[in-house]
């Protein structure tokens, strides 16, 4: 392995994948080090959906930095179709968030109003609504708010074709490179350690998700794994058009023909495994919704570990006590829907110095707890 880049990436998952793509397309030389396989952890395990809602409970800036990435993404998959020649399902799907309850009705009633103000489309639906937007609803749905322009990706054909995207635009990637630790020479990193030796970069972006970190103490954040348990079953014949969300799980309908349920919320460590109960409960809940899916053959189930910060809020940006550090991790539940712009501003922020997408707020100093030694 070559072992002299202009930056080191740390993580082959969509982000890490996504911001080594653009590094390498300003003409750096860069090494992609991921420790398993390309978009083996939660860029494969997630649902593929990204669904930016404004809500009382999620700050301005962080709906603004969504609402940009959702608007990139045609663009960012074409170009990544165009350069790997991958074609992968990328398509308009509409979500319906339904409501069961009066307390689901209140929740939906709240975030609504806020909806058209921040710029996304949506529509109240009653009963009678829902049902013919849906007609495999359970026919006691209260209303629904339909989201027309929610759209649905195939997360893991997207992240193995930016894998490629980074070889072919002149990058370095390497599998089963687990980055131990980080090569600090008077208060900057100049490069990563492997079971295969130094690699040695003026630039470290460490996109490590859930293990991000735990690389090396010095440069140490608080960014823990929340597991999401998820199951995929064939209702075919029946076909679902649209995503379908309710409080207690939902569905995203894939062009395979697969639709995949899901998904837990469990802050458990880095504990992978599938539980029975855990799984049958989610599929009870969402049957709920949609009791058809009872019929449907059971394909399989899994679970992937999602990074999560204190703040629910990702960290995006340098790192304040060891220069020549970046962060780009703790994307929690919308990775795929916040790898376009967190690529490009870690790109711009690299090259540049500054970002044309605002992520002030992201950044590495607002609970940094390294500790040089």
């Amino acid at each position: 392995m070559a072992n002299d880049y202009d930056a080191i990436v740390i993580g082959g998952g969509i982000i890490g994948c996504s911001v080594a793509w653009r590094l390498a397309q300003t003409g750096r030389r860069v090494a992609l080090l991921e420790r398993g396989h390309v978009g083996g952890e939660a860029s494969s395990a997630a649902g593929g959906i990204f669904c930016p809602k404004a809500s009382p409970d999620t700050p301005s800036h962080l709906f603004q930095f969504w609402r940009a990435s959702h608007d990139m993404y045609p663009t960012f998959v074409e170009e990544v179709q165009a350069v790997t020649g991958n074609a992968f399902e990328l398509r308009v799907a509409g979500q319906l968030a339904v409501a069961f309850t009066n307390e689901d009705v209140a929740r939906l009633r709240s975030s609504f109003p806020l909806q058209e103000p921040a710029g996304i489309r949506a529509h109240w639906l009653d009963r009678a609504d829902a049902l013919v937007a849906e007609p495999r609803l359970a026919p006691d749905v209260l209303a629904a708010v339909y989201y027309p322009d929610h759209i649905l990706v195939d997360n893991g054909r997207l992240t193995r074709a930016l894998g490629w995207a980074v070889r072919h635009s002149g990058g370095d990637l390497f599998e089963n490179r687990t980055v131990t630790s980080m090569i600090v020479d008077h208060g900057r990193v100049t490069g990563v350690e492997t079971p295969s030796g130094r690699v040695s970069g003026a630039i470290v972006v460490n996109c490590a998700g859930s293990w991000s970190g735990t690389i090396d103490p010095r440069a140490r954040q608080p960014v823990r794994p929340i597991k999401g348990q998820m199951l995929a079953v064939d209702a075919r014949p029946i076909f679902f058009e649209h995503i379908v969300q309710g409080t207690g799980g939902g569905i995203v309908p894939r062009a395979d023909g697969r639709t995949l349920i899901g998904a837990t919320q469990e802050d458990v460590g880095f504990d992978k495994d599938v539980i029975a109960g855990s799984v049958s409960a989610l599929f009870e809940r969402v049957a709920r919704m949609l009791p058809v899916l009872r019929q449907a053959r059971f394909l399989d189930a899994w679970a992937g570990l999602r990074p999560m910060t204190p703040d629910g809020e990702p960290l995006i940006g340098p790192d304040p006590k060891l220069d020549g550090l970046f962060w780009a991790t703790g994307h929690w539940t919308m990775g795929i829907l916040m790898a376009p712009a967190t690529a490009r501003a870690v790109a711009e922020l690299i090259d540049t110095g500054r970002s044309s997408v605002p992520i002030d707020k992201f950044g590495v100093e607002r609970f940094t707890v390294a500790q040089p030694v």
